[in-house]
């Protein structure tokens, strides 16, 4: 990983990120009945790039991080469902190509009085299968998006706390909205 940041004021920073990780490769031991064609899968990558602010003000009673992001993965790795001609029905861990991820992030935390809090959360998501050959033959599924990753997903709070009884109680309304996924 490499990152840098950069401390504008006291009450804002901006910052880049690079990262490069790996999950292994494997086999799918218990599926060797069905030859040896997905018995192995390979190591999966990916490449993160991230740029963002962080930022507070009004007395450090409003709190803004934002963020944009890009990961590239190369040897994705999917269990995906197999129905090959002469073997048996089977659910295999495969590679499925090339997948890449963009998004911006967003999430506001203000205090406007005391002991009562608001906060927004954003997440815009495009997310799909650049290469995605169906190794179990038929159709491709290149250009599908991910399973559960929705394009906007966002959350909205209000948070009020009094102290009670040598702690604290917190009431809370919240509001969570994922689009499909």
């Amino acid at each position: 990983m490499l990152s840098i940041n950069y401390q504008f004021s006291d009450n804002t920073m901006v910052y880049g990120r690079y990262a490069r990780a790996a999950k292994s490769g494997g086999f799918n031991a218990e599926f060797v009945l069905n030859g040896f064609d997905y018995f192995e899968y390979d190591q999966e990558t990916v490449d993160s790039f991230e740029l963002g602010l962080k930022t507070t003000a009004f007395d450090d009673t409003l709190r803004v991080n934002l963020a944009a992001f890009e990961m590239q993965f190369d040897d994705y790795q999917v269990f995906q469902f197999l129905d090959r001609e002469g073997a048996s029905p089977s659910l295999e861990l495969t590679n499925a190509g090339e997948v890449s991820v963009t998004g911006i992030e967003t999430e506001i935390t203000w205090v406007p009085v005391q002991n009562f809090r608001l906060l927004a959360n954003a997440t815009f998501l495009d997310a799909a299968y650049d290469k995605f050959d169906n190794p179990g033959g038929g159709e491709a599924f290149t250009g599908n998006q991910l399973p559960y990753a929705p394009d906007l997903k966002y959350y909205l709070a209000a948070q009020y706390m009094m102290e009670f009884a040598g702690g604290n109680i917190t009431f809370d309304v919240d509001y969570t909205y994922v689009d499909d996924q």
